[in-house]
């Protein structure tokens, strides 16, 4: 009989969710438990999906806040601030739906810059979610104690939905 987990052990990092993302590293002495859904609790994956929308929505959140302070402190300095505000939305149209011709996009905005895949990733995700409609799901978010877990902040699908809004 497989072991069944619990809200607490994910939320302690004793387990992660097969379908999030590790960091690499061999250094690490403790990592936790791969799981699928179907070796957690039935009561406790309801508790599970809450507390990952609830961590998304504040990372995306955290992003966009960044982005606006951005935004604002350009919009201080410039002279032409409707032409400044077309540049943001045409980069961010294009991070969105622009057609990918070289491996790396710096923005202007804000000096991040992308490779060719975090850019086809953060477009499939909107061609997936904002374009089609398909519901998001928040199994990619690790529980905010989950020992090797990648940054979060760095997760395409926060890119993209921060972008988006």
């Amino acid at each position: 009989m497989k072991s069944m987990y619990t809200y607490e052990d994910w939320y302690s990092g004793k387990i992660c969710l097969f379908y999030t993302s590790l960091e690499n590293n061999s250094k690490r002495k403790k990592i936790p438990t791969r799981v699928v859904w179907d070796q957690i609790l039935k009561d406790d994956i309801s508790k599970i999906r809450e507390e990952q929308k609830i961590i998304f929505e504040e990372l995306v959140k955290d992003r966009l806040d960044f982005f606006i302070s951005i935004f604002i402190e350009k919009a201080n300095d410039s002279e032409f601030l409707i032409e400044l505000i077309d540049e943001e939305i045409f980069q961010c149209r294009e991070i969105m739906f622009g057609k990918i011709t070289k491996d790396f996009f710096t923005t202007t905005f804000s000096n991040i810059t992308f490779t060719e895949s975090s850019i086809s990733e953060i477009q499939g995700y909107i061609k997936l979610h904002k374009v089609k409609g398909k519901k998001i799901t928040f199994e990619f978010i690790h529980s905010p104690n989950c020992i090797g877990s990648k940054n979060q902040k760095q997760i395409y699908q926060i890119e993209a939905e921060a972008y988006f809004r």
